[in-house]
């Protein structure tokens, strides 16, 4: 099985920790990011399959969050944390370019098996991205611009 790529965006330590323990039993390759613009920089270092976005970051929303993410072609599978479960909020997250919404508490097993799916759909939609990120590093363009 190959490895999953997943980028946790929280900026509660203590949330990050469970999350890390809860998807570490499976083939995958965790990193983290405590805000958004720590985020996007991870992402193009990264490249994941999968990203956890807590809709309550310091610097900016999780729903702009997604936002930057898709308008810079990211096709990681993005998924949002929430401990709000309103149609409102559900609505903004799809606006938002979410993939998935997740309302706390958070069911481990649908994480671990939904990072899963999702790499794999992730890993044949972002082959073009890889490589357009491969040759803005090459050509001087920066990696954020690519994503």
């Amino acid at each position: 099985m190959e490895e999953v790529r997943i980028l946790i965006v929280e900026d509660d330590a203590a949330l990050r920790t469970i999350m890390a323990l809860i998807l570490e039993e499976l083939p995958h390759s965790v990193s983290f990011a405590d805000s958004g613009a720590v985020a996007l920089t991870a992402a193009a270092e990264t490249f994941p399959d999968v990203v956890f976005i807590d809709l309550g970051l310091p610097d900016m929303s999780g729903f702009e969050l997604a936002r930057r993410f898709r308008e810079r072609g990211s096709r990681a599978r993005l998924v949002a944390l929430t401990g709000f479960d309103d149609p409102a909020t559900r609505a903004q997250a799809n606006e938002a370019g979410f993939d998935r919404f997740f309302t706390s508490p958070w069911n481990s097993t649908s994480w671990r098996t939904y990072s899963l799916k999702a790499s794999a759909i992730s890993r044949r939609r972002q082959t073009p991205s890889r490589h357009s990120a491969h040759e803005a590093k090459t050509s001087g363009k920066g990696l954020i611009g690519a994503l």
